[in-house]
């Protein structure tokens, strides 16, 4: 069973671990979201993240699986998106950061953190969730069309870590 829930700054040495490991596997993965620790993400940031309530954690016998960060509100760059709901401002969530550690892979874990996930903003109120993946990582595209979301639009995005990429965006009617 995945205990999931909002991680805080005493989460930050388990949390920066984690993603330590998510980023050094992707050398490994034939699909990865690119990502670069201590770019993005690094230790400093998580443990802000998780200060201000937009970290959460999948936790199997105490260890740290999944996690993702959850911000509330449109992203600036998806402002232009022609998203197909649309709703108030405050309506909106941002899903970021999305990751099953590597020796947990294959065991639905993914598909389990992402509905624990979308009910934990059902029970906030939020009517939305959008999220964007690099383009061509397919892996990814399927997890979450498998799991209510659709896809919305093709553009160039400025990620902090790898310059302007390719992206997809997805959203997702809670």
């Amino acid at each position: 069973m995945l205990d999931v829930h909002f991680l805080t700054t005493a989460d930050g040495p388990q949390l920066s671990q984690f993603y330590q490991v998510v980023c050094a596997q992707q050398t490994h993965d034939t699909y990865s979201p690119d990502w670069h620790w201590g770019v993005y993400p690094n230790s400093v940031d998580l443990v802000s993240m998780s200060h201000q309530g937009q970290m959460i954690g999948g936790f199997q016998d105490g260890q740290l699986v999944a996690a993702g960060r959850v911000t509330r509100g449109e992203q600036a760059d998806y402002r232009s998106v022609p998203w197909t709901f649309s709703v108030a401002d405050e309506d909106v969530a941002i899903l970021h950061l999305f990751a099953v550690h590597p020796d947990f892979r294959g065991q639905g874990i993914s598909s389990a953190m992402l509905q624990a996930i979308l009910q934990t903003l059902r029970d906030q109120g939020r009517r939305v969730v959008h999220l964007d993946v690099m383009a061509g990582n397919v892996p990814a595209e399927k997890l979450y069309v498998k799991n209510g979301f659709i896809f919305t639009q093709e553009r160039t995005l400025h990620y902090q870590d790898v310059g302007d990429t390719l992206a997809r965006l997805f959203e997702c009617r809670l």
